[in-house]
Order: C-alpha cells, then structure tokens, then sequence
C-alpha cells in the first residue's frame, strides 16, 4: 500500500501507515475542534474510514481481516487509532481534543493457539512457567495500588525556577500519587500544516518521575495515571507503590533531574 505521493520503495509499510494515521488524526482534530469534541463512536469510526478510503486512494487494507485504519473512542475528548502496515501488524496512537498525541507504537495482533502443556518439552515448560511468572509478577505491581482509602495530601515547597514543579503528593492506604506541572507551546493549528509537521510541533512525551525516601524504600509505578492537556501549562499525575511506611520522614522526588523534598510528619 502506497499513499499518493510516497512511493512504496522509498518508505516502509510501517512508516506510510503512520502517516496515513497521522493525515487522518489531523483531520479528525479539525472538525472535533469545530464541534467540540469527537462525537460518537460509530460517527468517527465513519469518519475515519472515509478519510482512509479517500487518502489511501482506496487502497486495500494490508491486512484483509482489520479495515485500513480503525478508531475508537475512549471519552468525548479522546480518541484511539490503528493503520494495519502487514497482516496482523499495526501502527497506533492516541489523540486529545488539545492536540496530544501519546501512547504511539506498533501492535501485532496474534491468534490463540491451545496447546498442552505436558506436550512441551521440560525446558519450554520451564521457559513457559518463568514468562508467566514474571507477567504475573509484573500484573501484580500494577494493580497493587488501587486509592481506594484517601488519607491526606502533602503540598511541596516552592520549587524557584524548577521546569517541572512537584505540586503534591497524594496519600493513600496502599500507594500514593504524585502530581507535577510542566510549561508548554500554545497550540496551533493552521490549515496548511500537514499531519507531521502539526504533531512534531505538538506531541509530549511522558515524564520521568522517580521516588526515594529516607529509609530505603523501593517505589515502582502502580495504578496508571496521565499527563497532558492544559494551554501554557500541563499536568500530570502519576500512582506509586507501596504508601511510605510510618517511620519514614521524607520522601525525595526526581523528574527532569530536578529533586524536592516532601515532609511526610504530619
């Protein structure tokens, strides 16, 4: 599949199929603006598949059992999208009514195969347990963390010049999150601009938030979070685990290589 004006030999699958996302997105964000938000889920997985249809020349899909780009709504103001490249393979991204772009990548999508284990060899089942294992492990990490149970907040000092501020940290029984804002570029959108130049301008990466306390403790992230949105200025919130233990003081947190201290004593 080639879109009109990019020659197959000179770009890959991959690379034509996220471009044709991107021309879509950014016609998709046009009229969501206009109206709003992005309306319903049939009406912009209508949308979507016209302008596929239209961009791609009316190229067949790559892969003959997934149309050509797919869309789904999350919320009114948020939008996911996948442009198969091969069969069973394809590029995705995420889009906000701001012009954020996050979570873009490459999918395959498999087929499920029912096989025995007493058929395996010892050392697949061996090789099998261990991946499981570690999946479940790492399943559990994520899901330790559920703020069910609210105990406080803990506002931060000011933090003079700092590119990413630390607003607070949020305790809960069995995890805690952290909040942080961050300047950015007013958006624009000039009828123009082409998808690639609109989202390079555009796009933020997720920031890298690391805890420490005075004790030793390990945190890793648990319990999602977000970040985005915001005119000049964004936000994010991000869920650790395990909550500080009674005895520790202090909780050290890093992003942008910048660090503050929050006083845990009530």
């Amino acid at each position: 599949m080639s879109l009109p004006g990019f020659a197959g030999d000179d770009h890959g699958e991959q690379e034509v199929a996220s471009i044709l996302l991107l021309q879509v997105a950014l016609r998709l964000l046009g009229e969501a603006r206009l109206r709003g938000d992005f309306g319903d889920e049939a009406q912009v997985a209508e949308q979507a598949a016209t302008l596929a249809d239209e961009l791609s020349g009316g190229a067949a899909s790559p892969d003959p059992r997934r149309a050509h780009l797919e869309v789904d709504l999350i919320r009114p103001a948020r939008i996911s999208l996948a442009a198969s490249f091969r069969e069973d393979s394809a590029t995705t991204e995420s889009l906000m009514l701001d012009g954020t772009l996050y979570d873009g990548g490459a999918v395959g999508f498999t087929t499920a195969v029912r096989v025995d284990p007493q058929e395996l060899s010892a050392e697949d089942r061996a090789d099998l347990e261990r991946r499981q294992a570690e999946w479940q492990a790492e399943l559990e990490r994520e899901q330790q963390f559920t703020a069910t149970r609210f105990l406080r907040a803990v506002a931060a000092p000011q933090q003079p010049g700092a590119t990413t501020p630390i607003l607070a940290v949020l305790l809960y029984e069995d995890g805690f999150y952290v909040e942080n804002t961050y300047g950015k570029e007013p958006l624009t959108f000039e009828p123009d601009m082409n998808a690639e130049q609109f989202f390079a301008l555009h796009s933020e990466e997720k920031h890298e938030i690391a805890v420490k306390d005075d004790i030793g403790t390990e945190y890793f992230e648990s319990g999602g979070g977000g970040w985005g949105g915001g005119v000049r200025v964004s936000h994010s919130s991000f869920g650790f685990a395990p909550a500080p233990p009674p005895d520790a003081r202090l909780l050290r947190i890093s992003a942008n290589g910048e660090t503050v201290e929050l006083d845990l004593r009530p």
